[in-house]
């Protein structure tokens, strides 16, 4: 192959490389922007904002969900279970009954126990 021929060889593919991308750029469609919405629960779009502070330790028996949240590890479903069971058994008879709640063991009732009485 003389030097002119190679010289056209290297223009076309040079040529056609060019051609390639100019259309892989042109036809590739414009990707606007996503924007993704959390799903927002119902608790949250109606739950006001508490502060309840608690000064020594609360009956069990006539703790609300608010006062019992206070306590380190117990959120709104612990708060309810409690209340349920304390509902549904009339009261607790000492805070080891703590070990009968739903979802509550022996190891949170020791890590709790100086926070509550029962009266």
């Amino acid at each position: 192959m003389n030097k002119k021929a190679e010289i056209a060889l290297w223009a076309m593919a040079a040529a056609m490389l060019i051609a390639v991308v100019i259309t892989a750029w042109v036809t590739v469609p414009k990707m606007e922007p996503v924007t993704v919405k959390t799903p927002v629960t119902a608790a949250e779009t109606t739950a006001a904002p508490t502060s309840v502070t608690v000064s020594g330790p609360i009956d069990l028996n006539t703790a609300t969900a608010d006062e019992l949240m206070t306590v380190p590890g117990i959120g709104p479903k612990t708060a309810a279970d409690i209340i349920a069971y304390r509902e549904s058994h009339g009261g607790f008879d000492s805070v080891d009954e703590l070990d009968n709640v739903s979802g509550i063991g022996p190891a949170s009732v020791e890590k709790w126990r100086s926070y509550f009485v029962v009266n």
